[in-house]
């Protein structure tokens, strides 16, 4: 054991001023990385807003939707609205874009596509 080779009050006064010496350390390191975290973070956010372009403005009447049993959700038919700044129509079937004829037509390929805001085109003007 230490107390065999080393006097109590010795190992004593030898651990305090570890103690008080790590204490010390762990404050200026913590400091250090505190300060060093502030610094990055404030440079990010600096060239975050120097280098991207501000968020959309929002213009209303955004797009309405209605409760549907086998979609969940649906647009409303007929609505002029939104979508963030952009303003779009939605037709008769609720579908966005202009009246179509639902008939088919020999030569005429139609897609439709569904899906998430990507899909719809969110912040993207009819026409």
């Amino acid at each position: 054991m230490l107390t065999e080779h080393y006097p109590a009050e010795y190992l004593s006064r030898r651990f305090k001023s570890l103690r008080l010496a790590f204490t010390r350390e762990w404050r200026i390191n913590f400091l250090l990385v505190a300060s060093s975290l502030m610094v990055v973070v404030a440079g990010g956010e600096g060239a975050a807003r120097f280098f991207l372009s501000a968020p959309l403005p929002w213009r209303y009447p955004q797009v309405r939707y209605r409760p549907d049993r086998e979609l969940i959700f649906s647009m409303i038919p007929g609505q002029v609205a939104f979508t963030a700044d952009k303003p779009i129509h939605i037709n008769s079937r609720g579908l966005r874009g202009p009246e179509l004829d639902y008939a088919r037509k020999s030569g005429v390929l139609r897609l439709l596509f569904l899906g998430d805001s990507i899909v719809f085109g969110t912040g993207v003007g009819s026409g």
